[in-house]
């Protein structure tokens, strides 16, 4: 991690990789649960939303979200 709070590098994978992780466990869960129907959405990416633009309007900064969750999304 930077001085500035945001995830780099080797630290991005990781969460990337932890959160994709942690849907599998639990489709995973839910599968041996039983006779059960799964219905699974992708991670939205609010960067789109004029909220989020207006709110955070560093472009490059809400780039980087979106290619997190474009990649947690491509895992699943």
């Amino acid at each position: 991690r930077s001085s500035d709070l945001t995830i780099h590098g080797d630290a991005l994978a990781q969460k990337i990789d932890t959160v994709t992780a942690s849907i599998e466990t639990i489709v995973s869960t839910l599968k041996r649960a039983g006779k059960v129907h799964i219905f699974l959405v992708t991670v939205p990416d609010w960067n789109v939303s004029i909220q989020m633009q207006v709110g955070f309007y560093d472009q490059t900064r809400r780039a980087r979200v979106s290619d997190a969750v474009a990649a947690i999304n491509k895992k699943l």
